[in-house]
């Protein structure tokens, strides 16, 4: 009975870029569809592999001939669990509790335990994917650098291990906001701070640990480098390289992985099929208001976006990181100006660099990429109604554009202070980290249009797993790198203002560009869209 539950979600993984046909059977994917994908999947692999590949070069011809292998393999054990908890965190909740066929598999004679083992193996088999782009070059490197076969062996047990103790982490993690979110009114407001909670508490922990990895200190020898000694990072590393901290991984991650299976298991049908204990809000009569048809659609948008807190946590999170990284610049301003000058840019070149990290962050922002698909089997009631595809596509971005426009509004002008902006730079700080968005927002409905997936059975599928985010993230990468090289390299040869229009040109050619796909092939696609 597991295999097959663990079968069914990975059916649903190839199945997420097939359509619907119009009797609402769900076709298969074309070949070329999934050729794409995997081309995609891979050259995003390569490139996360070939930069930890560096990494790892670069930290092992430093460390290892030094016998810091401990140190070595710390890092990148903390590198390895920091991505895998990160990504699964907001993941697992809702894999477990927030399934749509929840109820469905609890009225079939199977038990809970099986239930848990299914949803837990989904998570599980992405973080070892995860764990490998960063264990794998590390335990190469040393394979070459190193070669103790004690060490070897070490690094496969940790990479072997580390996703199971990360998934039970998370896992708990999930458990605990359920528990909690169960017995309070604000479901959504609650689980969000809660999350973020564990998220900032794990940051300043993680943070803390490795903060002093990055003081490098030069030798006599100007040209050679050394990184000092972190006990806790070295402890961490012992895991791999000896075979008292090898027993210690093992029984503490099937340990930790246990010990999460039979709680949750036991609480699983409780916590998934208990009634709040929250009252109920009599209703009241009121007035009603009349609006738009694009108003009231906007604001069902906003409902949903608001009342999830899987999709507040995945797709919102650039809003966030769009704040945090204007508090860094901000923090560290003198940090910046050092940098910008060892890079041979002039001053100037600090608008370009403050500019880049709010495309960055607004890459981070996939709302949209996600809005028609989470329709789900409720398409039929916009479809049902005498709407244009234009009035429904502009309601699927507008919240998009009302989440992250203001608050990179804010950041921008807030950068431009920090920044001692000039008069010429000043309409570059604002309409560039704007367009950008409404850029990204168009991208990632146009995504989600090409490839809808209606067929859900939690909102994670569509938020994080789907064709369409998964695109629209590597459209964000692409973008950010390509316009990084055209900002940097312009200003470095003293042209920061040239950078600026170059970038503002460009932003402007996609979006139009874009905005005519969406309005027109989209809008066609979508009134074919059976229901």
């Amino acid at each position: 009975m597991i295999g097959r539950l663990i079968a069914i979600r990975l059916r649903s993984l190839v199945t997420a870029v097939g359509g619907k046909r119009k009797d609402g059977t769900v076709s298969r994917p074309s070949v070329w569809k999934l050729l794409l994908l995997g081309v995609l999947f891979l050259w995003l692999g390569a490139t996360f592999v070939g930069l930890f590949t560096l990494l790892a070069i670069g930290m092992g011809m430093t460390m290892l001939p030094l016998g810091q292998g401990d140190m070595f393999y710390g890092l990148f054990v903390i590198i390895s669990f920091s991505l895998v908890f990160i990504l699964s965190i907001f993941e697992t909740k809702s894999e477990l509790f927030e399934c749509r066929d929840n109820e469905l598999l609890l009225s079939m004679p199977i038990k809970p335990s099986h239930i848990v083992v299914s949803r837990i193996a989904t998570v599980l088999i992405y973080n070892y994917v995860e764990t490998a782009t960063v264990m794998v070059p590390a335990i190469a490197v040393f394979a070459v650098f190193d070669g103790s076969p004690l060490g070897i062996v070490g690094g496969i047990l940790a990479f072997l291990m580390l996703p199971l103790f990360t998934t039970a982490l998370s896992s708990g993690v999930g458990y605990i906001v359920a528990e909690i979110a169960k017995r309070i009114k604000n479901k959504t407001l609650i689980t969000t701070l809660l999350s973020l909670a564990f998220f900032v508490a794990y940051f300043f922990v993680y943070t803390g640990l490795i903060g002093d990895a990055g003081a490098m200190e030069e030798t006599e020898d100007s040209l050679a480098i050394t990184i000092p000694y972190i006990p806790a990072i070295g402890f961490i590393g012992s895991v791999a390289t000896n075979v008292l901290g090898m027993l210690v991984l093992a029984a503490l991650s099937v340990g930790t992985a246990y010990v999460a299976y039979r709680i949750i298991s036991e609480r699983y049908f409780a916590i998934t099929r208990a009634e709040s204990v929250v009252a109920r809000r009599e209703y009241k009569a009121k007035r009603l208001v009349r609006r738009s048809a694009l108003v009231a659609l906007t604001g069902k948008e906003l409902r949903r976006f608001f009342s999830s807190s899987v999709y507040i946590l995945n797709a919102g999170m650039g809003v966030i990181f769009t704040v945090v990284i204007t508090a860094l610049a901000v923090i560290n301003s003198t940090d910046f100006a050092y940098a910008i000058e060892a890079l041979g840019m002039p001053a100037e070149a600090t608008s370009v660099v403050f500019v880049l990290g709010l495309i960055l962050s607004s890459g981070m922002t996939m709302i949209s990429a996600s809005a028609l698909s989470l329709e789900g089997n409720s398409l039929w009631i916009p479809k049902s109604m005498p709407l244009s595809a234009k009035t429904v596509l502009l309601s699927k971005l507008a919240p998009h554009l009302i989440v992250s426009v203001p608050v990179t509004l804010i950041c921008s002008v807030i950068l431009m202070i920090a920044g001692k902006a000039t008069p010429l730079e000043i309409p570059f700080y604002i309409i560039t980290p704007v367009l950008t968005n409404v850029m990204f927002a168009l991208f990632g409905l146009v995504m989600n249009v090409a490839f809808p997936k209606f067929e859900l059975i939690n909102d994670a599928q569509a938020v994080k797993s789907s064709a369409p985010v998964f695109l629209a993230m590597i459209f964000d990468i692409i973008w950010t790198l390509a316009a990084s090289g055209i900002g940097i390299l312009l200003s470095m040869f003293g042209m920061p203002l040239l950078a600026h229009t170059v970038l503002l040109l460009l932003t402007l050619l996609l979006t139009a560009l874009l905005a005519l796909i969406l309005f027109i092939p989209c809008a066609r696609k979508y009134d074919r869209i059976g229901v």
